[in-house]
């Protein structure tokens, strides 16, 4: 499904550095989650979960650019960047 995805969504849309693979985003700068309640310290959530049937439901890890692109995809037809 990665590699599907990546050849025939997100190379096309100009997404070089977007995955469904959170062991590879996690090589890349990014914004990670975090937890905590009113009045308690947020901490970063940890262990990232890596389960593969979440992928297809939209587990991407991408940069804000790359989801506008694909947002603007979505809203044309499929069609981004002319």
């Amino acid at each position: 499904y990665a590699e599907l995805l990546r050849a025939r969504v997100l190379a096309p849309l100009g997404m070089p550095t977007a995955t469904v693979r959170p062991l590879e985003a996690l090589t890349r700068p990014r914004a990670a989650g975090h937890e905590g309640g009113r009045g308690a310290p947020a901490r970063v959530v940890r262990p990232v979960d890596d389960d593969a049937a979440l992928r297809p439901a939209g587990y991407l890890w991408a940069s804000a650019r790359e989801m506008a692109g694909l947002a603007l995809a979505l809203a044309n037809d499929g069609r981004a960047h002319g």
